[in-house]
């Protein structure tokens, strides 16, 4: 997760990124923080189905009103009739955030006997081997569940 809530080597990889693939969010406040400085440096493809968030808040320099799936089964259409080459090595900069994520670690406070939230969601995730479904209204206890469910799955309530 990115932005204020979200982890310091998110924020380091928007931040440093080249190209920004933006599908199905929103540029809000919490996540942009200062709009100018926000993904300064990336080309920003923006896909969403709907139309009002598309440049509401960051201008993207390549924008699709869809639902992503369509979307990118279209991109992908297009990428195999030019015969595209994604065989890409981005392993310096995986290097790079995973560096990032030992360096700026996730972290929580306990306190005594007290058994934190982010613990209990942390140990319910390993318990589960990842395969919890987990629901969460809004609020502090959904940014927990975010950051500490490695594989599982989240539904917003």
């Amino acid at each position: 997760m990115l932005g204020m809530h979200g982890t310091v080597y998110a924020n380091y990889a928007v931040d440093k990124s080249d190209l920004l693939l933006a599908f199905g969010v929103r540029f809000d406040d919490r996540v942009t923080g200062k709009l100018e400085a926000f993904a300064s440096r990336a080309k920003i493809v923006h896909i969403d189905i709907d139309s009002a968030e598309i440049g509401k808040n960051k201008q993207p320099h390549v924008s699709v009103c869809s639902d992503v799936k369509l979307a990118l089964q279209g991109i992908n259409k297009i990428l195999e009739n030019k015969g595209a080459n994604l065989n890409l090595d981005y392993s310096d900069w995986r290097q790079e955030l995973n560096k990032q994520k030992v360096e700026f670690p996730l972290s929580y406070k306990t306190f005594g006997e007290a058994i934190p939230p982010q613990y209990a969601i942390q140990v319910l995730d390993e318990l589960t081997g990842g395969n919890a479904i987990i629901s969460t209204g809004v609020g502090q206890h959904q940014m927990w569940a975010v950051s500490f469910i490695s594989t599982g799955s989240l539904v917003n309530g």
